[in-house]
Order: structure tokens, then sequence, then C-alpha cells
């Protein structure tokens, strides 16, 4: 098998019978090589390099012979007679006769030897369109009548003297006329509209089929179930297209009202009915997909379709449950309630490119709303300590003068920010007229508010993405078990308020109280030590009962009581912390100063050990300084030390000096170093004149 990615001229062809050979020719297929005996004609068994051609002298022009393995002089086995007669007549029996001993064979390697192809059909030429013409050395194809080379000239075509306007020339001078049209020339075209053909030239209104899904006598009408004029070359479309895919009926707008149906065969009924399909002015039935308009080409209200694609089905606006509008094409502009609105610039979706923005609509919460408003969640009013609410979530000194109430099954969302920390918050929830049922939670995602239609109500219910634990039911003087769940990441607690005042403290974080029918005074306490204050806003949410026809009225006070600083307490505190901060930079410094001692020891260690690993030896040098001719100074001669490194006690001292060295120029070293101890006393040297010099040296160390 050849390998796709080389050439097949360079790539061997490995074939069965351990025969191999290239394929040189890339206009071929590739192919494995045949044994010689295979081939039957000289100018294909001279091809392969290894074949020769055994050919008959008698049939000097018949071509017959025999094509087997040789080279340039004989062939491969035997002498060159006795091997073409062995395979000539066992390759050919009939042409045995009775004395044919006579027959000689002349062995062809380079050259096949005269024959007439044309005779003995050994040519290629085509048989309708050529000719073969014999040639000493081979043959020629040439056009036949009527038939001429093509442009490229590589084959021969018909050729009509006539011409052919509309069609081509299938044969000599006969067209072959194109779709629509007839004539000796193919430039008469029927009166059909072009979409069928017609009897003849004389009978050019008679159209014999009609194409296109097209009817009538000049196929000038569409079928049932298309659209579109057919008239000059205009096309019928089926339904489908025109209704963008969501529907397969469409009529005559004259014809909209007839009350038929898709389901139970209303399709076929329709198309039985209808004697023709519509034309310009066609109206979609039945259009699918929440779709409407003439062409299904428009969404239901509350639906949208999200790109410029009119195939596109349409699906319900996403709103949040907040709205039930939207922009049909982009699934924006939705008529966002419940406090919620959508960002009009689009800007979250840069921050998460795989939400768009018909997916953010309604889903943030209006100023002085908090909340996340997705997924049947609420925005909540924003309380502050010692403020008081009407129950349309309005300040008692707004809705004084127009209270309104709070209309049954409809609900109203307060979020309380605690002030302080260590101090109890209170809730108190007055109810005036009708009855209230309460949901407290420390999340705002805990609640998912539907809405009933049947009953015009919204419908309180927990997340599911949450597990909750103990789920208590009973009165205000009493707790009942109730069922329980897996997980006690979230307590839920259902009480029934009854009297004129009901008194529920709240001991347990992560609790989520219920209340039902409140029709007096509610007071819910969140103790400060049991809370995370610091950490926790409380959620709550008020729902008028529906089965109640009186609309609710009432006020929410949320309050936290701050207490009284003890003085006393205060002071003890303040000084506390005051003497414990001196004591703790009493103790710093006091490390620090054990630390210098410290560090300052293990220098003084370091030092010794360093002046120790000095050789010292005794030896006597003597001195000598030049006396210069103008002293003016009676002492001995100057020598003064390069560097001096005295002792930790000052009385010692390691000197330095340079020592030039005896032997003249021809001496090796010429100047030396010397170092030696000694004694500040006796050598007249004042302890305290070289300290200066050996603070300032030690400085410049440093």
């Amino acid at each position: 098998m050849l390998n796709e990615c080389i050439s097949p001229s360079y790539e061997s062809l490995y074939c069965a019978g351990g025969v191999c050979g290239l394929v040189l020719e890339p206009n071929q297929a590739p192919q494995c090589p045949r044994s010689c005996s295979a081939y039957t004609q000289c100018s294909t068994c001279l091809r392969h390099a290894h074949c020769g051609w055994c050919a008959l002298q008698r049939d000097v022009t018949g071509g017959l012979g025999v094509c087997t393995e040789g080279s340039l002089n004989s062939p491969s086995s035997g002498p060159e007679s006795s091997t073409c007669d062995a395979l000539f007549y066992q390759t050919y029996p009939d042409q045995n006769i009775e004395d044919n001993t006579n027959d000689t064979f002349s062995w062809n390697y380079v050259k096949c030897p005269p024959e007439n192809e044309c005779l003995n059909q050994h040519h290629t030429c085509d048989p309708q369109s050529e000719q073969c013409v014999d040639l000493p050395d081979g043959f020629e194809c040439e056009c036949g009548r009527g038939y001429s080379k093509s442009e490229e000239g590589e084959e021969c075509v018909p050729v009509c003297s006539q011409g052919c306007v509309r069609g081509v020339c299938a044969a000599p001078d006969k067209c072959q006329c194109d779709f629509g049209y007839v004539g000796v020339n193919c430039s008469i075209q029927c009166q059909c509209n072009g979409h069928a053909d017609c009897a003849g030239p004389d009978k050019l209104d008679v159209c014999l089929r009609c194409h296109n899904h097209t009817k009538g006598p000049q196929c000038d009408k569409c079928e049932p179930l298309y659209v579109g004029d057919p008239r000059d070359n205009g096309e019928c479309v089926p339904c489908s297209e025109y209704c963008n895919g969501h529907t397969g009926l469409c009529i005559n707008a004259s014809l909209a009202s007839l009350p038929f149906s898709p389901e139970a065969g209303g399709t076929s009924e329709l198309a039985a009915f209808l004697d023709e399909g519509p034309t310009t002015r066609a109206r979609c039935m039945h259009c699918a997909n929440h779709t409407t308009g003439p062409k299904c080409d428009d969404c239901v209200e509350g639906y949208f379709r999200g790109t410029n694609d009119l195939r596109a089905h349409c699906r319900p606006c996403e709103c949040h449950g907040h709205g039930n509008t939207c922009d049909a094409v982009s699934g924006e502009k939705c008529n966002c309630g419940n406090n919620t609105e959508s960002d009009p610039s689009c800007q979250l979706a840069s921050k998460n490119a795989n939400q768009a923005c018909f997916q953010l609509q309604c889903s943030r919460c209006k100023d002085s709303y908090t909340g996340t408003p997705t997924n049947g969640h609420q925005c909540y009013k924003l309380m502050n300590v010692d403020a008081k609410f009407c129950l349309d979530s309005k300040l008692l000194d707004e809705c004084k003068m127009k209270p309104k109430g709070l209309a049954p099954g409809q609900s109203v969302f307060f979020a309380m920010q605690p002030r302080f920390m260590n101090v109890d918050i209170r809730v108190s929830v007055d109810v005036t007229q009708g009855s209230l049922d309460l949901y407290l939670s420390p999340r705002d995602d805990s609640l998912v508010v539907h809405y009933n239609g049947s009953v015009n109500a919204h419908v309180m219910e927990l997340d599911a993405k949450y597990d909750y634990g103990d789920y208590e039911t009973g009165t205000s003087g009493g707790v009942q078990a109730g069922k329980k769940r897996a997980n006690l990441s979230y307590r839920v607690e259902e009480r029934v308020a009854s009297g004129l005042s009901t008194f529920i403290t709240v001991d347990k974080v992560n609790t989520i109280l219920i209340v039902r029918n409140i029709t007096h005074r509610l007071v819910l306490t969140l103790p400060h030590d049991k809370q995370e204050l610091s950490s926790t806003r409380f959620y709550l949410a008020l729902r008028a009962t529906h089965h109640v026809s009186k609309p609710a009225y009432g006020i929410l006070f949320f309050r936290q009581d701050q207490l009284h600083i003890d003085l006393f307490v205060f002071f003890s505190v303040f000084f506390s912390c005051f003497f414990l901060f001196l004591a703790s930079c009493v103790v710093a410094w006091k490390a620090k100063q054990a630390a210098d001692l410290q560090r300052a020891r293990r220098r003084h260690v370091v030092e010794m050990m360093h002046m120790a690993r000095r050789p010292f030896a005794t030896v006597t040098v003597c001195l000598a300084s030049p006396h210069h001719r103008k002293r003016r100074s009676t002492r001995g001669p100057e020598i003064r030390p390069v560097a001096m490194e005295p002792t930790a006690d000052g009385q010692a001292a390691v000197s330095t000096i340079f020592i030039r060295l005896p032997g003249g120029r021809a001496a090796p070293v010429k100047l030396a170093l010397a170092s030696t101890l000694i004694t500040l006393a006796r050598s007249g040297v004042n302890p305290a004149s070289t300290r200066p010099f050996l603070r300032r040296r030690a400085e410049r160390n440093s």
C-alpha cells in the first residue's frame, strides 16, 4: 500500500508474490505490476522493462505474439525460437496448423514490429466520435465526421452548424435544449413560465408537466401549501419556509377564518380543500413555538427570540419572576416589579462573558433595597433602628395620611441591619386589621416566592438548595417536635400566634422562624449573646393571609435598647490596659539590654581568639632611619608604624611597619611588612595619644 504522504514516484509498491516496482505515472492509479504473460498487445508489453514481445512473422500486420520476460537479446529462458514457439502455441492453440514448422518468431524488446492497430482493434479511439488512422509506427485517432477537437484539444466534440442558443450540441447538427426551450437551435421559449417543457415550436402553450410545485395550464399557480407567484420564472416556496419553520399551513388572508386544525388530519384536509396555494397575501396558521404574526415572525407576549434569526424558537422572558413582558428580539427591557431593576448598560455581563443581557433582567434591587432577586428570591426594604414602617414598606410618617393595606395573598419584605453588637434586637408587629404570616431568616435567599394565579396569592417556600435541621411546630405556649431532616445547618421553627400579644425569643443561630395567623401583636427577641449580630442581617417577610377577604393594616417596629456604660468598669479596664502596656515596654527594654550585653561578650571572645592565632616570637630588630640635616626636634629617629592594634587593656599593641630589605636592586624583595607585639609604656607611645588614631582607624574599618 502506498504511503499517502509521499509521492507515488518515490514510494515503492509492496505487492504479493515478491514482485515490486515503482509507480512513475502520476495520472494513473497505483497498482501492483503484473506478469508479462498478462499483456496481449505489444504496446502495453514493452512498457515494462523486464518484458519483451515474441511476434509471429507470418502475421505481419495482425499483431499476434506473446509477451514474456527477457532481456535485450532474447527471452529469459531457452533459445529464442523454442521458447517463443512453446509460449505462442500454448497461448494460441487455435493457431496450430499441420505444417507449423515454418512459423518463425522475432524477439522485440525495444520497439514493436509493424502492425495495423486499426484492423486488429488494438487502438484506443472512440468508436462514435473518432476514427483510427494507421501509421508506420503506431496509430492516430482523428475526429470523425460531424466532430471537431475541443478548445482544450483533448477530445472530439459534436458540431452543430446551426448553433445552439439555449442548449448544448449533443450530436452532429442536433441540439439538446435547456429546460423550457424548443426549436432547432433552442431559441424559442415555451409559454410555461419557465416551469415546464412544451409540446413543440408550434405548441408553445401546451405545457407537458409542471415542475417546481406549480400547476395550471401554463404552470402559473402554486400547489396547495406552497406560497409565491410562479409567473415569469417566479418561485413557489413551501409554507414551512414562508412561515420560518414554525408551521406548514398557510392560506390566503381572506381564508384565514376557516376552522382548520393541524391535528387530526387538518393538514391533508386543508390541502384537499384548497385548489391552489396563496400568492403574495399569505397568512400562516397555527404558528408553533410561541410565535405569532402573518409569517410567524413575532413572539407572543412574554416570550423573546434572542436572535434576529426568525427561524429560532421563542422562549419565555427571563425576568426572574418580577416581570412578564420583554423585548421580543433581545429579551431585555423587562417590566420589572417588586422593587427590582435591570442594568441599563449591561455592565454586569462584562464580568461574566457567558451571561448575556437578557439573563440579567430584574437581577438587582433598587436603592434602599437589598437582596439577590433571582430564581424566585425578592428584594428587602432596609430598616433602620427605631424606624416604624407600614405594611406598604413606607415610613409611618409617610403613610399616616393615606395608609395602604396589604392585599390578601400579597407579601412585603424587610431587611434588618443591627446597629449595636451587644444589644438585643426586638421586632414588634402590630396588626390593626386582617391577618399576617411572618417569615424570619438569616439569609436573603432562603425564601422562594411563587405566584399562584388561581387564587391571586403568593406562595412562600424554603429554597431547596439548603439543608434544614429540626423542624418544630407548636403554639406560643409549647413546642412540639415535628419532622426532621438530615443536616443541621439551618433550623426551621414554626409557631402559631394566639392572644392579644405573642412573645417569641429566637435563641439559636441559623433559625428560620415561621409565625402563622398574627392578628394583634407579635414581639420577636433576638438575644445578642445567642445570635451573631456582627455578621448577620435578618430578613423579614410578611404575607397577608388570602383566606381573609379584607386587606391587612399594621405597623412594623425594629429597635435596639442601648445599655448604660458603667464608669467604674470603664476606667478599671482603661488603666489595666495602660499599665499592661507599660509593663510590656519595660520587659522589651530589659530584653534588649541583655541582648546587647551578650553581643558585646561574643565580640570580645572573637577578638581574643583572633589575637591568639597570630604567631609570636622573640627577635631583635635594629631599626635605623636617615638623619636629616635640618632637625627641628632633638628626639631620635622617627619610625612610625603603619598600623597599630591595641589590646583590650590598652597596655600593649600589635604594631606593623614597612621594612626595606638589603640587597639593592638585585634583591628579589625590597620591601616587607613586619608586625610585633609592643608595650606602649616601654615604647614611649602614650596610650592616650594613640586612642584617637586607633578610634579613627576602627571607624574606617567598620
